[in-house]
């Protein structure tokens, strides 16, 4: 299998700007790597925070069945 990478952008004045790259494993089922590029945007304040988001996946295997 490909695993393959996607890359999330920002557009920053007409210029893409990667933020985080997503691999997912060509060996290993339901295996990925999510890679921070850039910081994101998050509460003001000096105090730790947690920033949490979701990165919906939609997968169409060989024959056309599709993970939704």
């Amino acid at each position: 299998a490909d695993s393959g990478i996607y890359t999330g952008f920002i557009d920053d004045g007409g210029t893409d700007v990667p933020v985080f790259s997503l691999s997912f494993s060509g060996t290993t089922l339901g295996e990925y790597t999510f890679t921070l590029l850039e910081a994101l945007d998050h509460a003001d304040g000096l105090d730790n925070n947690e920033l949490t988001f979701d990165l919906p996946v939609y997968a169409v295997d060989s024959d056309g069945d599709d993970s939704l």
